[in-house]
């Protein structure tokens, strides 16, 4: 090969696809992503112990008086509200371990679909 030529590189996953093939390479992404989620007793995230256990307290607050003693929710102006909150919100659905749970699997979700989505800004198509 002339050292002067261009050279690249094509592979497989080069190139635009389909809409139904990108969904699906979303969802086996994702789903792989998550399966950790549902086989460890506690995720591993440094912080994620401390943040259970602020949903816990802030959700059984008004029905556990030794809470009543030793913490007191008076600020959501914290730089990680959107856990508290989500979670808070879930947790009418879900236990506060599950409600924790789907919610890092939501976050991994809008990671992935905000990468695929700034790909398609940046390109003009979806690729694998």
């Amino acid at each position: 090969m002339d050292p002067g030529q261009n050279f690249t590189v094509q592979t497989w996953f080069a190139g635009p696809v389909l809409m139904h093939q990108s969904v699906m390479a979303f969802f086996l992404t994702l789903l792989v992503s998550v399966v950790p989620l549902t086989f460890s007793t506690y995720p591993p995230l440094l912080d994620y112990p401390s943040h259970i256990a602020r949903a816990y307290i802030i959700h059984n607050w008004n029905e556990l008086p030794m809470l009543q003693d030793w913490y007191e929710p008076n600020s959501f102006l914290l730089p990680n509200v959107a856990m508290d909150l989500i979670v808070l919100l879930l947790t009418k659905l879900f236990s506060v371990d599950i409600a924790g749970r789907v919610f890092i699997a939501l976050t991994l979700g809008i990671t992935l679909g905000g990468c695929m989505f700034l790909y398609r800004c940046i390109f003009g198509y979806l690729s694998l």
